[in-house]
């Protein structure tokens, strides 16, 4: 396990070592900046859409996470106009 860290850790380091942050599109500054849960947009899926997903999932043979990563990314992508997005993510000890 601490070999592949280390490997990961490398990998990553090289890979994202030339990358620049670019402000990915407006974002709505007020003075709640400082407030526990500030930058956050709460928002639920009804269970159709959630099945639907599931299934998209299921189809594709990758998890729920993976489907909601990659919404996330073009979401971004039409907000910004930004065709390389980097979001980082935990993975919990996950080989």
């Amino acid at each position: 396990l601490e070999d592949n860290t280390a490997k990961n850790e490398s990998f990553w380091t090289r890979y994202l070592h030339n990358y620049q942050p670019k402000d990915s599109f407006d974002r709505d500054f007020d003075n709640r900046q400082n407030e526990q849960g500030a930058g956050k947009y709460l928002f639920e899926i009804n269970p159709d859409t959630t099945l639907a997903l599931k299934k998209l999932a299921f189809d594709g043979q990758v998890t729920f996470y993976t489907v909601l990563a990659a919404a996330l990314n073009v979401l971004i992508s039409k907000f910004s106009n930004h065709t390389d997005i980097c979001i980082a993510t935990a993975n919990s000890g996950r080989t």
